[in-house]
Parts: C-alpha cells; structure tokens; sequence
C-alpha cells in the first residue's frame, strides 16, 4: 500500500439528512445536504458569506445544484446585503 498517493475527494452525499431540534417545542425538522448547499450558493450570490474558493466548490456542489440555486440579476441585487 502506497501511503504517500491522494486519492480524489469523496463525493458528498446530497440525500444525507441534518436534523435540528427544538427542545422548548419538542419539535425536529430534518434537512438535506443538498438544500442546505442550495441556501449556501444563494447566500454567496447575496454576498451574504465570503466567495467560495473555486476548488471546494467544483469538488463540492454538483453543476446541476449549482443551477438550481441560481438567482437571476434582479433577485440577487434587489436582495443583496447592504454593509
């Protein structure tokens, strides 16, 4: 075994579900990864967090989510983050 050789990133699991809880309610609510990258990229287009570096979002968000997830002009500048 060659424990000097990388290996390519793992793919992340899209369907892996994160679960909140509310304990004053007693409630749950679980969401997926895929969602939670989705808010993520929109956050990004709002400049709502810094720009992601390009290598963690080509090895990370799959083009279609990237897609999905894409606010067309008007939305992003009518809902950016004034500093």
């Amino acid at each position: 075994m060659n424990h000097g050789a990388t290996s390519a990133p793992l793919a992340p699991d899209l369907g892996a579900i994160f679960e909140f809880q509310d304990s004053r309610a007693g409630t749950s609510l679980g969401v997926s990864l895929a969602t939670l990258l989705q808010c993520l990229c929109i956050a990004e287009q709002r400049n709502l967090v810094p720009p992601f570096e390009a290598d963690w979002a080509v090895e990370t968000i799959p083009p279609a989510l990237l897609e999905m997830a894409q606010l067309n002009t008007d939305d992003a500048d009518a809902n950016s983050h004034q500093g």
